[in-house]
């Protein structure tokens, strides 16, 4: 019988957060920091598009509340003046000024989807007022919405040509579209315009490198370094060409001239860094990532996001086990407070066969703040991928005590059950995960995927497949339910069509898979194919089915049945002596039966 797949839903040891580069503008001058949070996120939404004629009073009173809610607004008093912004909206609903105003308070209290809503129903107002235009155009590419940028950025600059911030805005939202052409092309005509920027000029030397055209670069970083020759971060513009062009003399000779302006410059450090990595001089590449990590001019963020990089390879992190150690010696010094080194070190830990140490850590720091998530996360997920189910259950336990409406730990825990053979507790925890799930359609469809095959082992047949069908209504092409789906029905003498179905897509997607092999040979056995079907078992045992005691018993039943006995008494043999053997009595009394022929 085919194994049941225990393959989980994929959770990240940690986060690696990716910002983009320095931006040219500064859009906003915020003070979210400062500025008491809005205490209800939701805007109001009764405008209607219709016009209202106000009266004298109510003109007053309207225009009132708008001074008011300025002033208030001014001084960081966000929610006063919400509260009286949503006044004068119960007087007026169109009044664009106030949807335009709130969008900003909103934006400044963190929540950016209500204030580009707001922002749209103030520009679709009035379509003419470019305030309102540029604040919805802000917040879209903030946003992400890189197409509605466009179009109203390329609106606006071909309203006013004059302003350099419009070029800037467009050719950024050019780059986040990767449309590099014509992000170059405005940079150029903002430089013809207003002049040489050194901040231009930089940008439009990134853009060469991300296009491969490493002359042009090189010559953009040159006009730099000769605008000014002080600035270190030119030459290692400059070194970074050369880098591209594998000229790593003159990449070196240009990451010391920035090191020569300043001896700790990151960026020069971690370039030279890299040569010394691609020349295989691991000594000097580790020297200049001491000096990265020592340095005070970059936050921790960034050496995370480096340094996660490098663990990406785990023979590397082996090899160079006690050179990534001291990196991390000198980071927890430098950084003593930062909690992101501790999770990283964990997952170094974990990675080179120190799980006890990284589980330590992990603890350590529950016991500093018990109600951080991370720790607990990363604590489960090590503790999933050691097996150790005992300490799994427990501690999920301990996690969901503290985290009751966490979905992911009662998934790990319903796992620890499961393996535990603690059957209905694993039901009723995957049950919750499902129903606390927030619509994550992959994790749903893991947790699917779980309940349908720890109904089948419970012998609850019409709810697993029941759960393989949820399954398939979001991902047709899940490989391990259609396998698995198949096998469970061809056991039950159902739906035999359908059963093959599935079980040729799951190998028409994953070929050399040799259980979903064998589920398709026995599918073709049970069917009478005996040909085809050995056919198939020999691309199984190719495939790494010959370690599996299943496969070789299914072989050996369709090499029987074809009257090659001799043969099949041979991989039935092999089948005992495999340690995932279940049904060793049933194979004897199969090979007793060949030698009394």
């Amino acid at each position: 019988m085919n194994p049941i797949t225990k393959s989980i839903y994929t959770i990240q040891y940690f986060s690696i957060l990716k910002r983009a580069g320095g931006s040219i503008l500064v859009l906003f001058i915020l003070f979210t920091a400062c500025s008491p949070r809005i205490t209800n996120p939701n805007p109001f939404t009764g405008h209607t598009g219709k016009k209202v004629e106000l009266t004298t009073k109510q003109q007053e009173e309207k225009e009132n509340l708008i001074i008011q809610a300025k002033k208030e607004g001014s001084f960081s008093d966000l929610e006063s003046a919400r509260k009286n912004y949503l006044k004068v909206l119960k007087i007026d609903p169109s009044c664009d000024v106030c949807y335009f105003e709130m969008a900003m308070l909103y934006y400044r209290a963190g929540y950016l989807i209500n204030a580009i809503n707001l922002s749209r129903t103030a520009y679709n107002i009035d379509t003419t007022n470019i305030w309102y235009k540029k604040q919805l155009a802000n917040f879209s590419m903030i946003g992400g919405n890189y197409p509605e940028a466009e179009k109203l950025y390329s609106s606006l600059l071909s309203e006013d040509i004059s302003s350099p911030d419009l070029y800037y805005s467009l050719a950024s939202v050019y780059e986040n579209m990767r449309k590099y052409d014509n992000a170059l092309a405005l940079y150029d005509s903002a430089q013809f315009r207003f002049g040489f920027n050194t901040e231009v000029a930089a940008r439009k030397q990134e853009i060469y490198v991300i296009l491969g055209k490493s002359d042009e670069g090189i010559a953009e970083a040159q006009k730099l370094i000769d605008y000014d020759p002080e600035d270190p971060r030119f030459y290692t513009l400059l070194g970074d060409g050369y880098a591209q062009t594998m000229n790593d003399s003159m990449a070196v000779k240009s990451y010391n001239s920035a090191l020569a302006i300043d001896s700790s410059f990151p960026p020069a450090v971690l370039g030279k860094a890299e040569i010394a990595r691609k020349a295989g001089n691991f000594k000097e590449y580790f020297r200049n990532l001491e000096l990265y990590c020592e340095s005070d001019k970059i936050d921790d963020r960034n050496k995370i996001e480096y340094l996660s990089l490098v663990l990406t390879l785990p023979s590397f992190s082996e090899y160079f086990k006690s050179d990534i150690d001291n990196l991390f010696t000198i980071l927890n010094k430098k950084h003593p407070k930062s909690n992101e080194v501790k999770y990283l070190y964990a997952s170094f830990l974990m990675q080179t066969a120190q799980s006890d140490s990284a589980i330590s850590l992990l603890k350590n720091l529950i016991k500093t703040d018990s109600t951080n998530y991370n720790p607990w996360n990363q604590i489960l997920s090590m503790e999933y991928s050691l097996m150790s189910w005992n300490e799994l259950k427990t501690d999920a336990g301990k996690a969901i005590s503290i985290f009751p409406d966490r979905p992911y730990f009662y998934m790990y825990r319903g796992v620890a059950y499961w393996q535990l053979n603690e059957l209905n507790n694993a039901a009723t925890d995957f049950e919750y995960a499902l129903k606390a799930s927030n619509k994550d359609i992959a994790f749903t469809t893991q947790i699917y995927a779980f309940l349908g095959d720890l109904y089948h082992q419970m012998g609850k047949e019409k709810k697993s497949f029941k759960c393989y069908e949820e399954v398939l209504k979001i991902d047709t092409l899940n490989a391990t339910v259609l396998n698995n789906y198949a096998y469970f029905l061809a056991l039950k003498n159902k739906n035999m069509n359908r059963a093959y179905s599935m079980s040729k897509k799951a190998i028409e997607l994953e070929p050399s898979n040799h259980s979903f092999l064998d589920t398709f040979g026995w599918i073709l056995y049970l069917q009478g194919k005996l040909t085809e079907a050995r056919a198939i078992f020999r691309q199984a045992i190719a495939s790494g089915g010959k370690e599996s005691a299943v496969v070789l018993d299914h072989y050996a039943n369709v090499l029987y049945a074809l009257g090659e006995h001799d043969t099949a008494s041979i991989y039935w043999n092999q089948a005992l002596e495999k340690a995932d053997v279940e049904n060793s009595n049933e194979i004897k009394q199969k090979l007793l039966k060949i030698n009394k022929k």
